[in-house]
């Protein structure tokens, strides 16, 4: 029972360090940006930041949806969770480029509503449209590993990310303002995506092959 207790509290830990990441690489830019920019270089980001969250609900509400589900494949191992998963990326690709889109094509009427003060939005917010995008394509990978019973990874690679952001905004907020704000939230949510699924492929291959060797080996 010590073992069984110990299991779970791992995985609690490791639950409890995810979410905690998560909200560190969403926050952690305002704060950046707070040390080396004008309260109103902080307050267009914080707005923006708000409205690419905003943007990516049905994406995150798909996933929540489909999370029994998620966790009756992941039960039956990596290659049945990775053949789900794939099922689910393109209608949250297609919806993170119609997202892309529309916030690009809104971006002018977003600062008529919220008023000359957030000019920078219409100048932000077609790059930060990506995030919604990025941030699905990093989302699912992520719950690759979680459904299939590898926490554990998922909780490395949300501490890495969290850790590049951290440098990366430093260096470039410190240099480029709310442009470097922008571009740490781009490319911290790309490297995680590619980080995920680039482990999750190697781990198909390698499962892919033991399995074919299991159905040559069988007489």
């Amino acid at each position: 029972s010590f073992g069984f207790r110990s299991i779970h509290l791992k995985e609690g830990i490791s639950f409890m360090l995810i979410w905690l990441n998560s909200s560190l690489q969403v926050e952690c830019d305002k704060l950046i940006l707070s040390f080396y920019t004008s309260p109103a270089a902080v307050g267009v980001y914080s707005l923006a930041s708000r409205l690419m969250d905003g943007a990516f609900n049905p994406p995150r509400a798909l996933r929540i949806s489909l999370q029994g589900r998620m966790m009756r494949e992941g039960a039956k191992g990596h290659l049945a969770m990775y053949r789900f998963m794939i099922r689910i990326l393109p209608l949250s690709i297609a919806y993170g480029l119609f997202a892309w889109a529309a916030i690009a094509l809104a971006a002018p009427y977003v600062v008529h509503v919220f008023g000359p003060q957030y000019a920078d939005l219409a100048r932000i917010l077609p790059l930060m449209g990506a995030l919604p995008l990025l941030r699905s394509i990093a989302d699912i990978g992520a719950e690759l590993f979680v459904a299939s019973d590898r926490v554990s990874l998922s909780t490395i690679v949300q501490i890495l990310v969290t850790l590049l952001r951290i440098i990366v905004g430093i260096l470039l907020i410190r240099s480029g303002g709310i442009n470097g704000a922008v571009g740490s939230a781009l490319l911290a949510t790309a490297l995680a995506a590619i980080i995920f699924w680039v482990v999750a492929l190697v781990l198909t291959r390698r499962h892919t092959a033991i399995e074919k060797a299991d159905q040559q080996a069988d007489p």
